[in-house]
Parts: C-alpha cells; sequence; structure tokens
C-alpha cells in the first residue's frame, strides 16, 4: 500500500510539473549576447509587470574567473560564477516583474539568453477588440501596439527582417493619418506601403500561430489592419 502510494504521488508530481510548464512560454530577448565587461549592464524591460518562471543564461569567459549579478526589479536573484562546470545557468524568478538587469564584474560572454514566462499574462491592449480601428491614425497605432508586444518574442535577424519595417511604417502611417486627410494621396501611398510590410510578415507570422491564443490574436489585428485599410482605399 505505501508503495502504491508513493507511486501515486510520484505520477501527480510529474503530471503537476508538465502541467505547470504548460504554462509558461519561451521569449528570447534580441540584442543581448555577446561580450560584456565590468561594469557592463544588460537590461531588459517589459512592456508591463509579467511574471517570470525562471531564466536560462548561456555564458563563457576567459581564463579569469567572472561573476554576474542577475536583479529582478532590484532584487539579487542569481550570482553567476563564469566560467563554471556548465555553460548553462539557469535562475529561478518565480514573481511577477517589471525589468531584469544583469550587472557584470569581469568579462563575460552571454551566449543564449532565454525567459520562461507566463502563457496566460494579461495584455493591456485588447487585441480581439477592433471596433475603434476605423481611421489610418487608429490602425497605424494598433500596429505599433501589436509590433512591441511581438517584439521580444523573436530573433534578432527575424525582428530585423519582419517586425522592424511594420513598426517604421506604422509610425509614418500614424503620424501621416492625424497630419493629413483621409483620402490624402500622401496617406493613401504610407497605407499601400503599410499593406506590402504586413504581406511580407505574413508568411513568417503565420509560421507562429501555435505559439499562444495571444500571439493569434495579434496577428489576426494584422490581416484586420490589412484589410481594413485595403477597403478604406479600394485596394484589391
Amino acid at each position: 500500500m505505501k508503495n502504491m502510494i508513493l507511486s501515486l504521488l510520484a505520477v501527480l508530481t510529474i503530471q503537476s510539473t508538465i502541467a505547470m510548464a504548460g504554462n509558461f512560454q519561451q521569449v528570447t530577448p534580441y540584442g543581448k549576447t555577446g561580450w560584456y565587461n565590468t561594469g557592463n549592464t544588460l537590461t531588459h524591460n517589459f512592456d508591463q509587470p509579467t511574471y517570470v518562471e525562471r531564466m536560462l543564461i548561456s555564458a563563457e569567459g576567459n581564463r579569469n574567473f567572472a561573476k554576474a549579478y542577475v536583479y529582478a526589479d532590484g532584487d539579487l536573484v542569481s550570482v553567476l560564477g563564469v566560467p563554471g562546470q556548465d555553460p548553462d545557468y539557469p535562475v529561478i524568478v518565480r514573481k511577477s516583474v517589471s525589468a531584469i538587469v544583469i550587472k557584470f564584474e569581469g568579462q563575460i560572454r552571454i551566449i543564449d539568453f532565454r525567459m520562461y514566462v507566463s502563457a496566460d499574462q494579461d495584455s493591456s491592449d485588447d487585441f480581439t477588440d477592433q471596433s475603434g480601428l476605423n481611421t489610418p491614425a487608429e490602425l497605424g497605432q494598433a500596429v505599433l501596439n501589436v509590433v512591441s508586444s511581438l517584439q521580444e518574442t523573436v530573433s534578432y535577424t527575424n525582428f530585423n527582417h519582419f517586425i522592424l519595417p511594420l513598426r517604421k511604417s506604422a509610425i509614418v502611417l500614424a503620424a501621416k493619418g492625424r497630419g493629413r486627410p483621409l483620402l490624402s494621396s500622401n496617406t493613401q501611398a504610407q497605407a499601400r506601403v503599410m499593406i506590402a510590410q504586413i504581406k511580407h510578415a505574413e508568411s513568417f507570422l503565420m509560421g507562429h500561430l501555435a505559439y499562444s491564443d495571444a500571439y493569434t490574436n495579434r496577428i489576426q489585428t494584422l490581416m484586420f489592419v490589412k484589410e481594413k485599410l485595403e477597403a478604406i482605399y479600394e485596394i484589391n
């Protein structure tokens, strides 16, 4: 009986662990890898307080021992000794934070930096409500909101190739939409650029539909913006 109870508890523990893992999504901030020296700081700011379960930092150093101090909203959560026996350093956070900061003492190269955050994180932007998106200015701002939420979930290369062009086009569209008439030729021309950039990113974004429901909602918003602009300016 005792062995049966222990076996049942083990199964429940495994199931619980799997369920917990399923509630988190991996986020790889772009532009954070490379060499850091004494006095350098690596900072990642979230758009809103975000629950971070843990981080996995891959790092290497030179012959001299170095340290990296990891802070979550100012609280020291880990000290990494580099080089160590294993280049992968797990860091447990388990709280909602607005910023992650790493301060360096010595020379350390960050090879990889991943965070596992709540997949159920609420967003201050409701990407399912598109009723207020009617003008080029509103549509451009909607794209900027989507870009802001997507930029921390893609690699540096994909950000530069797909997401950054969306941001640039959306900034110009929002500005022209506010400063010029709806049917201005300049606004219409920028709407065409915005549509082209969404189409350019479409295949990449569609390949990530399974990432999370929140990710899907953001892609739906981009598709809505494209369709709305095509309808306003009768673009086929």
